[in-house]
């Protein structure tokens, strides 16, 4: 880490010195340039259009690990709140340094390399105001606010698990954005706290995240609130992290970021009559346009998919094959391959995680048995909600909204196009797993956490199903000439790999369940044996 001038908490070469970041001396410049930091983690692969299996399902193990490191520290730090209450100004510093700690393990975690200018500014008592584009804006600005520092969010953050009870707690301001007299009393209340307690103040004056990270118009509360409590605005400039985690995205790529601190803007001088005025000239300070802030923000842009989608809509009506076939009204997907299979991943393991862990509750319950109860789980929600939306939705492949379901369709047809031309026999098998089978592996779940005597012959029966299943789909396509993939990648990731795991797995629980069955008959028969 290239240090120099004053940090903030916790932004120091001892902390640093545990993230593989390398410390020099400080060095003096001059007052009127920017100080700049560099946290550089180990060698990372800058490929911004990396969607590859292997990114993603590194990207999707780092937001595991995140969620998890977010976890633990938000409830180690709802304890110290908790034996703070008594002292709301300790609340808030306690706050700040939860936020500094967190922060900055979530962005190693993410691994993206991060450059820092305007360090000089950082310090200040503010009202710190910043664009927000990505998730990863939450973390940036965790980390890098000074201490003494309260943010100022909708009144519904309360609801978000563990980390609106403890933005609570932290003695962090909230305001009803759904009632305008109400969030301007706020404001004023707001201000006041921040005058008396010394405090600063961190914003997103655009109100929410921007969906293609170019700025969205301001909201004059930042200015409201200067106005009330007299103190500078402190532009942060956020560049990268639009790229690195797009909105509605599960990938996080390696893109680099920077976090720029401009000068501050005096406000002691300004008036209630000029509010406009000065959301305008916030907009535009002398340091950086709008245009140049914008352009920053978007960086590069990864014209592959457009250019994909664009060469697709202008050649053909679809991606898949065969290519005569009629799909009127089509629309491309929306959602990257990367995306679509993370969420599908990441909402497995939860899945996987959630009844492990309750299925752990009973100590007799073997290990086996709970690998089943979460195997149940799994396959049963995708027949239910994954299958069955595509056996209710005839048109998936007209949706324009992006949801999540009918991407995951248009996705899956370029390995088996059957699915987006609505192939009678692949519609009943599927409706017939969604409506019966998908029940009927919920309720084995049921059957074994209860040692019900009927378990092993509904596991069996529905395993035997589901093979029966799979081999009217792949002996279908076989017959009718197997060529509904669009390309040997589609055919082997999608439409073998995808479909084999309910080949072995139901093998496996047949031969089990089969053995169980049969064990009673073969006891008896053995008993007979030994009275003769």
């Amino acid at each position: 880490m290239n240090n120099s001038g004053s940090t903030t908490l916790l932004r120091n070469r001892r902390f640093e010195s545990f993230f593989n970041t390398s410390s020099v001396p400080s060095f003096k410049v001059k007052p009127q340039v920017l100080v700049k930091e560099t946290f550089q983690r180990l060698k990372t692969d800058n490929d911004l259009d990396d969607d590859g299996w292997v990114s993603t399902v590194i990207s999707c193990i780092r937001i595991v690990a995140c969620f998890v490191t977010m976890m633990i520290t938000t409830l180690i730090w709802a304890l110290i709140m908790l034996v703070l209450l008594p002292w709301p100004y300790e609340r808030i510093k306690q706050g700040n340094v939860y936020g500094h700690v967190t922060g900055r393990l979530l962005m190693w975690i993410l691994g993206n390399p991060i450059t820092l200018e305007g360090a000089e500014f950082s310090n200040k008592r503010a009202i710190y105001i910043c664009n927000h584009a990505s998730p990863l804006d939450i973390f940036l600005v965790m980390w890098l606010t000074p201490a003494g520092t309260v943010g100022i969010a909708k009144k519904e953050i309360i609801w978000y698990p563990l980390f609106g009870q403890l933005y609570v707690l932290a003695n962090h301001l909230r305001i009803d954005r759904s009632n305008p007299t109400a969030a301007i009393e706020s404001m004023k209340e707001a201000a006041g706290a921040v005058v008396r307690n010394n405090l600063s103040l961190i914003i997103f004056p655009e109100g929410t995240r921007s969906k293609n990270g170019r700025l969205l118009p301001f909201k004059k509360g930042f200015v409201h609130l200067a106005l009330q409590s007299g103190l500078p605005i402190v532009p942060m400039v956020l560049t990268g992290t639009h790229l690195a985690w797009r909105k509605g995205s599960l990938h996080v790529r390696p893109a680099p970021l920077t976090v720029r601190y401009l000068e501050p803007i005096i406000t002691h001088n300004w008036t209630a009559d000029k509010v406009d005025e000065y959301v305008k000239m916030v907009l535009s300070p002398p340091s950086i346009s709008v245009s140049t802030l914008q352009s920053l923000v978007l960086g590069l842009f990864d014209f592959r998919v457009t250019y994909r989608l664009a060469y697709i809509a202008s050649n053909f009506d679809h991606p898949y094959v065969p290519r005569d076939l009629k799909l009127e009204g089509y629309v491309p997907v929306s959602l990257s391959q990367s995306t679509i299979v993370g969420v599908y991943l990441l909402s497995s393991l939860l899945v996987f995680s959630i009844v492990w862990i309750f299925s752990g509750r009973s100590p007799k319950r073997s290990s086996i048995d709970r690998w089943l109860m979460c195997w149940w789980a799994f396959t049963g929600l995708t027949h239910m909600i994954v299958e069955g939306f595509f056996v209710f939705s005839p048109e998936f492949f007209k949706d324009k909204t992006a949801f999540y379901l009918a991407e995951v369709w248009k996705e899956y047809s370029k390995g088996d196009s059957r699915y987006a031309g609505r192939d009678a026999g692949v519609v009943a098998v599927e409706g017939i797993t969604a409506v019966l089978e998908g029940p009927a592996c919920l309720l084995a779940i049921y059957a074994i956490a209860t040692g019900k005597p009927y378990s092993y012959i509904l596991q069996f029966t529905i395993s035997l199903g589901q093979l029966y299943g799979t081999a009217v789909y792949f002996i279908t396509s076989l017959l009718e000439g197997d060529n509904f993939a669009a390309s040997p990648y589609y055919y082997y990731a999608y439409y073998v790999t995808a479909n084999a795991s309910w080949v072995v797995i139901p093998t496996l629980i047949c031969i089990r369940c089969w053995k169980k069955i049969c064990a009673p008959a073969a006891f008896q028969g053995a008993k007979k044996t030994k009275s003769r």
